[in-house]
């Protein structure tokens, strides 16, 4: 699908863009700032969306964008400022200021506001970029440039290159070509893309995107490195949570002579597995061939193509004999790198317990310091032992002075009972003895009755 056809799909289901706004989107509303604020920001804010809207990453600014928005035969006469906004606000970022700078992100610190300044950064303070060439009104009148769109390159790495990354890095950092890299990309956006309409299908992945795409993940990103057209991927590769891009866990390692070697192999195996394919189609062929001519009762041209085809049949058998015996040496190749990387992981080990051991001192010092430790702990049970021992007399002091307030407590209760008693037997002794005397005497004086009276009173 051109992309002509992708942005007049884009016009026709935006929902600005209606036929009643069209006319004033289309035309040098300029006017409108002073006139209709309102209306004014609402056509750029259109045409802002419209732009950020094309589904690719990059797309073609200058006459090309023109030609593709032409509406009836009406150019967009105001289209220059909303490329301009889109820059300054660094929604866009134009190819010839990308390709001549350094890294779109801080390496350091990749703070929204450090993104938010890379473009003026990059152009100079002071400098406003303007996507028009000149002032008049004729159908050649922006800049010659193209424009990407970082957010959608963010996502288009996050959704598409890092699955086909960990599809191929298996348990190793992924080596591959630049053609063979750009063939399974461009496998994964027809995959994705399958279910899709056709006019909402973005065209495929041209050189010039894929040149950008390599930039933002050597440059920006550092997911990879590269030698030539030979790169080589971080064998941990993640999305960022917090905004959204592509980052290593740990950075891709230089590309050495045994990866070059290893990737010349796996192409040789490719190119004999293309062979593979290329025979046997051609075998089947073959065979078709054979059937219509013994349907033809032409016998002599019948045998000619089944000795072409047992000639096909005897060199698929020596291709796959040795494209299975390369997939052997790739075996052994893989088998001895994970051997390899077992005995580094021994080896790493086997020093962190020697830089331990020699941190813990010899046998001598240990036999030394849990002898001391012995000692120690026979102390304090010691100490222990004899705190509890005057714990325990404390005690027994307590209980012994309660039991001795008890007693006497006890002792005085009794006392003080025998003392009532005694008062109380007196008493009686005292009214009884008048009475004893009278009984003593048969007769008593009227002062003794008159005593015992008063007694009993």
């Amino acid at each position: 699908m051109s992309s002509s056809a992708v942005w007049q799909s884009q016009i026709d289901q935006h929902p600005a863009f209606t036929p009643t706004r069209i006319p004033s989107l289309y035309s040098d509303f300029t006017h409108l700032k002073e006139t209709n604020p309102e209306g004014y920001a609402a056509n750029l804010r259109a045409w802002k969306s419209l732009l950020l809207g094309y589904p690719k990453f990059v797309f073609t600014g200058g006459n090309e964008l023109l030609q593709a928005l032409v509406r009836n035969g009406n150019h967009p006469l105001h289209v220059d400022s909303a490329l301009d906004k889109s820059v300054t606000e660094n929604s866009l970022v134009p190819l010839s200021v990308y390709e001549r700078h350094t890294s779109y992100y801080d390496s350091q610190k990749m703070s929204v506001g450090k993104l938010l300044g890379w473009f003026s950064l990059q152009v100079g303070f002071g400098v406003y970029h303007s996507a028009v060439k000149s002032p008049s009104t004729t159908s050649n009148w922006l800049k010659q440039d193209s424009y990407i769109n970082i957010r959608k390159l963010e996502g288009f790495c996050a959704d598409v290159v890092l699955p086909v990354v960990k599809r191929h890095s298996g348990t190793r950092a992924w080596v591959v070509q630049k053609d063979v890299l750009f063939e399974a990309i461009e496998a994964e956006m027809e995959a994705r893309t399958k279910g899709e309409r056709k006019e909402n299908r973005a065209s495929k992945l041209d050189l010039r995107d894929f040149g950008v795409l390599l930039t933002y993940l050597t440059r920006d990103v550092k997911v990879c490195v590269r030698q030539g057209t030979i790169f080589k991927f971080s064998e941990r590769i993640s999305v960022s949570m917090d905004l959204s891009i592509l980052v290593a866990e740990e950075p891709p390692l230089e590309i050495t002579e045994q990866d070059v070697s290893m990737l010349s192999i796996r192409s040789t195996l490719s190119q004999l597995e293309r062979h593979q394919k290329d025979l046997h189609e051609r075998i089947l062929e073959k065979e078709t061939q054979i059937k219509e001519q013994l349907q033809k009762k032409n016998l002599p041209q019948a045998k000619l193509q089944l000795k072409s085809k047992m000639l096909l049949l005897n060199s698929l058998e020596k291709s796959t004999a040795s494209h299975n015996q390369i997939l052997e040496v790739v075996a052994k190749i893989d088998e001895s790198s994970n051997n390899l990387q077992v005995l580094q992981a021994l080896e790493q080990s086997r020093t962190v317990l020697k830089e331990l051991s020699r941190q813990a001192g010899s046998l001598e010092l240990i036999d030394e310091l849990m002898g001391e430790i012995s000692d120690e702990v026979e102390n304090v049970n010691e100490v222990s032992e004899r705190l509890a021992m005057q714990e325990l007399r404390d005690v027994e002091v307590d209980e012994e002075f309660e039991s001795m307030v008890q007693e006497e407590a006890m002792k005085k209760q009794r006392l003080d009972k025998k003392g009532v008693i005694s008062g109380q037997a007196s008493e009686v002794d005292a009214l009884l003895a008048p009475l004893e005397a009278l009984e003593a005497g048969k007769h008593a004086p009227e002062d003794d009755i008159g005593k015992v009276a008063e007694i009993a009173n």
